[in-house]
Order: structure tokens, then sequence, then C-alpha cells
């Protein structure tokens, strides 16, 4: 097909017409494709990409016994922690061990 076939098809007069289209069109992929990366960035946090956390009062490195009521002693790190704060070094505390405040 020739291009003076095809501009009477699609009805652009002139090749600046077209280019101004075809600048457009490139801009709305840009954005389109922007935006479907941050969808997968979100997606990627909600389906997979993140971790279980464990906060340092469901750690089993975490020891409350002599310490103020909400703090107790991180046995990795080695220093004092809210019993609501956590770190990548949390395991999961097996429920037969108790190093938690008593209510």
């Amino acid at each position: 097909m020739k291009i003076e076939e095809l501009q009477v098809k699609i009805g652009i007069k002139n090749e600046e017409e077209i280019k101004s289209k075809l600048g457009g069109i490139r801009q709305n992929i840009d954005e389109i494709t922007k935006a479907a990366e941050r969808l997968n960035n979100v997606l990627d946090e909600i389906n997979g990409d993140n971790v279980p956390v464990i906060r340092c009062k469901n750690c089993q490195n975490f020891n409350n016994k002599s310490c103020a009521t909400g703090y107790g002693t991180c046995l990795i790190l080695g220093r004092m922690m809210k019993n609501d704060e956590y770190c990548c070094y949390g395991k999961e505390r097996d429920n037969e061990v108790d190093h938690t405040d008593k209510p």
C-alpha cells in the first residue's frame, strides 16, 4: 500500500500530522508502561516479596524476664528492644518456652 493510500484510509493529510499522532501514541505507551510498572510493584508487595514479621515479644531470641514491662533483651542484637519491635533475625518462639511478661 502506498503512503498516499494509507493517508486517505486513516484520515491523515500530511507527514507532520503523522508525526504528531505517532508522538502522542508513544507518549501514551510510555505512560501505560510506567503505570504497569507501578502496578507490578504494588502487586509484588501484596503477593510475594513480603516475609512474615515476628515481633520481639513472639521471638525465640527475646528475653524480658528482668526488664521493664514492654521491653526485653534481644539475644542476637544484644540490646534492649520494645515488645512490638522486629528485625530480620526474628524466629517464631516455641510455645513450650516462655520468655514473655506475664499479664
